[in-house]
């Protein structure tokens, strides 16, 4: 991840700590997902909203990961 995100990210975890509320790991990271029985035209309609006014951006993986079934993570190198 870029510096930016780097500094939200440790924000958000001092943040936390400030409020004494207990947290796992909150790291940056892009999933993959393969979903089942779902309505396409509603996840269109959400990832549309959702992706507008973002730019793009390259990315340098160190690691995929499976999360779960049907769920690989891309790991990003720290630069």
């Amino acid at each position: 991840m870029d510096e930016s995100t780097n500094q939200k990210l440790n924000e958000i975890r001092e943040a936390l700590d400030v409020f004494g509320i207990e947290h796992g790991p909150i790291y940056g990271h892009i999933t993959f997902a393969s979903l089942v029985d779902i309505d396409v035209d509603e996840v269109l309609r959400y990832t549309r909203g959702f992706a507008q006014g973002k730019k793009s951006f390259d990315i340098n993986c160190s690691a995929l990961s499976l999360l779960s079934t049907n769920c690989i993570t891309c790991i990003p190198s720290v630069q």
